[in-house]
């Protein structure tokens, strides 16, 4: 028994010494962010028994899983510096992202420390950006001037509380948006695929928006920021693992979220009727078609079908069915459990709705029943909704679709000098 109580209080004493000879302090914790090319993180530590082990652990918010990055070519011993570079040029991200890191440490006597976590914005530092915020609304400038700034954001604050007035979504998330003053300038922040055509980004999955819109092009860059903010908004309160919503409901919400339908959308609306050459409703579920002409009309058809359905059902009804299409039901079933009609039933009230006995045009190739849901780039970050379709698509397949949805709804402005 006394043998016992030497050898504890023995244990006793000695245990002060093992802790400090196993210490580990961190003395440099550093990252410097080099848009669009890098991110370099560094540290440097210290520790009484030589430091064997470093690793490196970061992820964009807003993601489950992080990456792990051992330190391969760390020379171990009591003082330490590690560093390791993100190359941004092999894997896009856009400018805007939150980004959280922290370290792992361990010694040769077993001691391990973990740092705390950093989280930073990886920021477009070649501009200078003014911000201006309500609740989960962002939005950023640098070009036009604080009246400018003003004035958009106020678009986007007007349409966000049009859409939780009028169809009860708001916004669950930060959502920001990014003005560059000019196309030149925001497709310096894109990956090279889209160089050509873009004029504008939304990366609803990180609650993203990136356009172009210069001073002189205001007018349009207003129903541009309510339109992107409504897909943001809507992917925020429908987002699932199996499909989304058909795309005329998507866009046509958008479309209303702008304000009432411009004048050219009801000539080619109108235009339509009289020539018995609307677009079937089925048709417009899946991507709209290339055909520039064809795309307006399919605009115009959207907030039409969506403003009748506002009319005919009521908010309450439009939220209901949004919340069913958030469980990723095939498009007949939501429209059956809630409004008690199919895509067909819906399109002859519609067009009872009109005034007008028409029969809908079939769009070849387009036969959408289910929503489906396919893995790409965009899990991990990348992917894209068009600017001007919101349908969600890598940037590599975008090209002719987006030029031709562009070009219908002006979206290829030349930007002021």
């Amino acid at each position: 028994m006394r043998r016992a109580l030497l050898i504890a209080i023995l244990l006793l004493l000695l245990a002060p010494a093992a802790l400090a000879q196993g210490d580990i302090t961190v003395t440099q914790n550093t990252y410097q962010a080099d848009f669009p090319l890098k991110i370099v993180f560094r540290l440097a530590a210290s520790s009484s028994s030589p430091i064997n082990q470093v690793t490196l652990r970061y992820r964009i918010v807003g993601d489950v899983a992080s990456n792990k990055v051992p330190i391969a070519d760390l020379s171990p011993g009591p003082a330490i510096t590690a560093e390791w570079t993100w190359d941004m040029r092999k894997a896009y991200y856009p400018p805007g992202i939150e980004v959280e890191y922290w370290w792992e440490t361990q010694n040769e006597a077993g001691s391990e420390l973990k740092t705390e976590h950093v989280t930073f914005v990886y920021e477009d530092s070649r501009y200078t950006w003014s911000h201006l915020s309500q609740d989960n609304l962002h939005l950023y400038w640098y070009r036009g001037g604080q009246e400018l700034g003003q004035e958009l954001f106020d678009q986007m604050v007007s349409a966000a509380a049009k859409l939780q007035q009028d169809v009860g979504l708001t916004a669950l998330k930060p959502i920001k948006i990014y003005v560059y003053g000019s196309y030149e300038d925001l497709h310096g922040a894109l990956e090279e695929q889209a160089k050509e055509w873009t004029g504008g980004v939304s990366f609803s999955k990180r609650g993203l928006i990136l356009i172009g819109i210069s001073p002189s092009n205001k007018d349009w860059g207003k129903r541009a920021i309510a339109h992107e903010l409504s897909h943001s908004i809507v992917h925020q309160a429908t987002d699932n693992p199996l499909g989304g919503l058909p795309t005329w409901l998507d866009e046509g919400l958008a479309m209303y979220a702008e304000g009432p339908m411009e004048p050219e959308y009801k000539a080619v609306l109108d235009e339509a009727i009289r020539n018995n050459q609307l677009i079937s409703l089925r048709a417009l579920s899946a991507s709209f078609p290339t055909d520039p002409g064809q795309a307006h009309l399919s605009y115009a058809e959207s907030i039409s079908v969506f403003s009748f359905m506002l009319e005919r059902y009521g908010k309450d009804k439009v939220s209901q069915l949004l919340l069913v299409f958030k469980r990723g039901v095939h498009y007949d079933d939501a429209l059956q459990e809630v409004l008690g009609v199919n895509t067909e039933g819906l399109e002859a009230q519609w067009h009872q709705w009109l005034g007008v006995s028409v029969s809908a045009t079939p769009v070849s190739g387009q036969t959408p029943g289910v929503p489906v849901h396919t893995p790409g780039p965009g899990d991990s970050g990348s992917s894209a909704r068009c600017l001007c379709c919101g349908a969600p698509v890598g940037l590599v397949a975008l090209g002719a679709l987006a030029l031709a949805l562009l070009l219908a709804r002006g979206l290829l402005v030349a930007s002021a000098a």
